[in-house]
C-alpha cells in the first residue's frame, strides 16, 4: 500500500483510505478473488444477466410497485421518519438512487424466478419425482467401528433402545439430546450408501455401522415421505431458476476491464 501523497497524479479508483494509506479498489478485488471470496463479482454478473433477460422477456417493474417495496424495506427497518432514513443512508454509503436500484433489482430477481412456467417445473417434477422423497432419520455417531458393532449388537440383539443409547453415547452434539434424531432429510441430503440403505430399509430398522467422515454411525430408519408437486413447487423453481442463471452464465462474454493493465 502507498500513502496518499503518493498516488495523488493516480487514477485508479481508490476503495478506502486509513490513516491517509489507501486500498485501491483494483487490488482489493485482486485480494478477494486469491482469497477464495468470488462471491460479490459473481453478484455483480448475475445481477447484469437477471436484467438483460428481463429487458429480453419484457420483465419490468411499475413506479407503484418500486414505491411499495421502498416503503416496505424503510418500515422493517424502522426508518419510518426521514431523519433516520437520511442517517441509514449515510451509514450504509447509499443514495437514493442506489437503493433505487438495488430495490428495483430485487423485484425483477423475484419475478424471473417467478416466470418459470408451471409446465416445466411439473415436468421436472415428474422426472425427479423419486430425488425428493424424504425420511426421518436416526443416528449414533460413535468414533470407531469397535464401539458402533458394541452397539448395534446391544440393539438388534439385546432389544436395547436406540434413542436413549443415541442420547447416552452419540458424539453428535446437536442430535445427541434428541434422542439421535437428525431430520427428514432427501435422497440427494445423503450419500449414495447411506440413502440406498435407509430408503430400502423397515420403518424402525436399524442398519449396520456405515463408516462416515466424522466416525462411525449407526442409522435408523423411520417414516418414509413420498414427495409432492405441491410442497416441492417453490424447491423446484428454484433449481430450474439457478440452471438459467447457469445457461446465462455459460452464453455470456464476461470480461473484466478494471483488471486490464493500463
Amino acid at each position: 500500500m502507498q500513502t496518499l501523497q503518493e498516488r495523488t497524479n493516480q487514477k485508479t479508483p481508490v476503495l478506502v483510505t486509513v490513516n491517509n494509506d489507501q486500498f485501491e479498489l483494483r487490488e482489493a478485488l485482486r485480494r478477494s478473488l486469491v482469497d477464495g471470496e468470488e462471491q460479490f463479482l459473481n453478484k455483480c454478473i448475475d445481477e447484469l444477466l437477471i436484467r438483460q433477460y428481463a429487458a429480453q422477456n419484457n420483465i419490468s417493474n411499475s413506479i407503484e410497485e418500486l414505491q411499495v417495496a421502498a416503503n416496505e424495506r424503510r418500515y422493517q427497518s424502522g426508518l419510518e421518519s426521514v431523519e433516520k432514513f437520511q442517517q441509514w443512508l449515510k451509514n450504509k454509503h447509499q443514495t437514493l438512487l442506489s437503493l433505487q436500484n438495488d430495490i428495483d433489482y430485487q423485484l425483477l430477481h423475484n419475478k424471473v424466478r417467478g416466470s418459470i412456467p408451471d409446465q416445466e417445473i411439473e415436468a421436472y417434477f415428474v422426472e425427479h419425482q423419486l430425488e425428493f422423497d424424504r425420511a426421518d432419520i436416526y443416528s449414533i455417531r460413535v468414533s470407531n467401528q469397535q464401539k458402533a458393532e458394541e452397539l448395534y449388537a446391544k440393539i438388534t440383539e439385546d432389544g436395547e433402545n436406540f434413542h436413549l443409547l443415541a442420547m447416552e453415547h452419540s458424539l453428535d452434539e446437536e442430535s445427541k439430546p434428541k434422542g439421535g434424531y437428525i431430520g427428514k432429510l432427501r435422497r440427494d441430503e445423503l450419500s449414495a450408501e447411506i440413502e440406498a440403505a435407509v430408503f430400502n430399509a423397515q420403518p424402525g430398522q436399524v442398519i449396520a455401522p456405515v463408516e462416515t467422515e466424522k466416525g462411525y454411525n449407526l442409522f435408523k430408519a423411520g417414516a418414509v415421505y413420498s414427495a409432492s408437486l405441491t410442497e416441492e413447487k417453490d424447491n423446484i423453481q428454484f433449481l430450474l431458476f439457478e440452471q438459467l442463471l447457469t445457461r446465462l452464465r455459460a452464453e455470456a462474454k464476461i470480461t473484466y476491464p478494471i483488471f486490464e493493465e493500463e
